[in-house]
């Protein structure tokens, strides 16, 4: 079976027809591979059900005698399906096997793109877990190997990556030359997504170099250009874009762009990769339109599954509960204690921008 996400239709028929060959046999050869293709378009429409229901079928593999080489391919699946299902310890636990698989793999002089994919599951964790420096240096070994091997997909992918990474350090020319990079091979239906993201990422690294011109004019051609149909990108595009505006000082376009981003969605948080920006949005606007109770309601899932985000999601969203508890009456006791103990983990220019973004919004 050949795949291919376009859109959310086709990422929707490809999960259904992977689904079905899943029910009906699950132990033939090509299980990995469906599974993994699924994980692919679980991940497209973050469908948290589809990522279990896989991660189950997946999980059926991992303690039988297979190939080194699928064990890495079934692995770096099964992290991204716990990742998918907001499973943040078992994802914990995937990457010390990972670890384990890659020293195997270097033992036996095991290089493919699986081993590449398995060192930036290790970089997300510790991006995730705000260790950048550790990030840095995994994503650049994984660099070199798509370099090398002339995979411009997955090159693109990782200089992202890097880019995100060097931005929360406060490297902001090395955040701009990673991403330009990542931006150089164009558009491709599979990965339009992860290149309109790395523009973003450009112009948010514009913006902390004074670059304000540049930085709107990027974000507002990501707006205009946004070809990706997934479910989460009306809503993420349009908060990255009110970020960008925030940062260079055009703080009531970013309201506006925030609450249409917002109001479009529902006040729903479409993807979890976004969980900070969308707390720190939800603040704001919900007192901006008065909307106290619906802010409050969006915060619940958020505060509830706290501990399964991003630790630089997890200091937006107590930073922006707080605030917005303070302001509303609505909200409970503000755990100022939490909140500074997870800044304490991040590096100084993450918090730097935090507070350029209005973090907390006094």
């Amino acid at each position: 079976m050949a795949f291919q996400l376009r859109d959310k239709t086709s990422a929707e028929t490809q999960l259904r027809d992977i689904k079905r060959h899943l029910e009906h046999d699950s132990d033939s050869s090509n299980s990995i591979e469906l599974i993994r293709c699924g994980g692919k378009a679980a991940y497209f429409l973050n469908d948290s059900v589809a990522a279990e229901w896989l991660y189950q079928k997946a999980a059926k593999f991992a303690n039988r005698a297979i190939l080194l080489r699928d064990e890495l391919i079934l692995t770096k699946t099964l992290g991204l399906l716990a990742w998918i299902g907001g499973k943040s310890e078992k994802f914990a636990i995937l990457v010390d096997h990972a670890v384990v698989l890659l020293g195997r793999a270097s033992a036996e002089g095991l290089k493919t793109q699986s081993v590449a994919q398995l060192t930036e599951m290790k970089a997300c964790l510790e991006v995730s877990l705000g260790r950048f420096s550790a990030a840095v240096e995994s994503m650049n070994h994984a660099h070199a190997f798509h370099l090398q091997h002339l995979d411009e997909a997955m090159e693109a992918l990782t200089a992202g990556n890097l880019s995100l990474a060097h931005y929360r350090l406060g490297n902001y020319g090395l955040a701009r030359d990673w991403a330009i990079t990542a931006t150089l091979n164009g558009v491709t239906p599979e990965t339009d997504w992860a290149t309109l993201y790395s523009s973003l990422r450009l112009a948010k690294a514009q913006a902390m170099l004074s670059e304000a011109s540049k930085a709107i004019g990027t974000a507002e051609d990501c707006s205009r250009n946004c070809l990706v149909e997934s479910p989460w990108a009306p809503q993420s595009v349009g908060l990255l874009v009110a970020d960008i505006y925030e940062l260079c000082g055009e703080k009531r376009l970013a309201l506006i762009t925030a609450s249409k981003a917002l109001c479009d969605s529902e006040w729903k948080l479409r993807t979890r990769a976004f969980a900070g920006t969308f707390a720190r949005w939800i603040a704001k606007v919900g007192a901006e339109r008065g909307e106290w109770r619906g802010a409050r309601d969006a915060f619940k899932p958020l505060l509830r599954d706290l501990s399964s985000h991003d630790l630089v999601d997890q200091a937006e969203i107590l930073g922006a509960w707080g605030w917005f508890g303070r302001r509303s009456g609505l909200g409970g006791p503000d755990d100022h204690a939490s909140l500074n103990l997870t800044l304490a983990r991040l590096p100084m220019a993450t918090g730097l921008q935090l507070h350029r973004l209005g973090f907390p919004p006094d």
